[in-house]
């Protein structure tokens, strides 16, 4: 998906390289399950955000997006996998409730989202804690075209982590500011609400939650 959706990003470093699933399929396994294409690039970038009050942003050049949640969240104990008594529980399963409350939003209200894609598996452990679908049903839910352009949440539509370039998450944020302009490559029609999840070495994340 991330791949595909990269095609029409004339900034992505895998342009011109569509994946298909013979070749993943293909690529060299590095710790089982996760092969090449599982791991996001390491790149070199750089982009910037401006951020001010919403009654200086009326005044500036271009159309303002807006702030509408942000949170954090920290698994516990914070540098020990083997502690917890649930290595799928993550710092966004924290975050994400806090934010859509002050957002005052839910899953279903997402028009779009930009998750932190360093692994493959990490997005589907997000698409959990956000709740836009239950615990364990991530890889259905997957399956079915969902995070797609033309899906009920697409996803990474710049390419992400993993197509596009690692800026950590920066360039997430950056899309999503695209998207709810209306000026993005891959065009989200008629979005109005977007998420961007963060993650930490220990899956501590963060989510903010923007609007046009």
């Amino acid at each position: 998906m991330s791949r595909a959706n990269a095609q029409s990003n004339p900034k992505a470093y895998m342009r011109g390289r569509p994946l298909s699933l013979e070749q993943y399929l293909d690529s060299p396994m590095l710790a089982s399950p996760l092969r090449v294409f599982d791991c996001c690039l390491e790149t070199d970038g750089a982009c910037a955000m401006v951020v001010t009050a919403a009654d200086r942003a009326r005044d500036l050049p271009h159309e303002p997006v807006y702030v509408m949640g942000v949170a954090e969240g920290h698994p516990f104990p914070g540098d020990e996998f083997e502690g917890r008594r649930d290595i799928l529980q993550v710092g966004l399963h924290a975050a994400a409730p806090k934010a859509y409350e002050m957002a005052g939003v839910g899953p279903s209200d997402l028009d779009f989202a930009q998750i932190y894609d360093c692994f493959t598996y990490v997005v589907l452990l997000q698409l959990e804690a956000l709740g836009v679908c239950c615990e364990g049903e991530a890889g259905p839910y997957v399956e079915g075209g969902r995070l797609r352009i033309d899906g009920e949440l697409p996803v990474n539509t710049h390419g992400g982590l993993h197509s596009e370039a690692h800026v950590e998450s920066l360039n997430h944020i950056v899309e999503a500011t695209r998207q709810l302009r209306r000026g993005a490559d891959l065009q989200v029609e008629g979005c109005e609400i977007g998420a961007v999840t963060g993650w930490g070495n220990f899956a501590e994340s963060s989510m903010v939650i923007l609007r046009r």
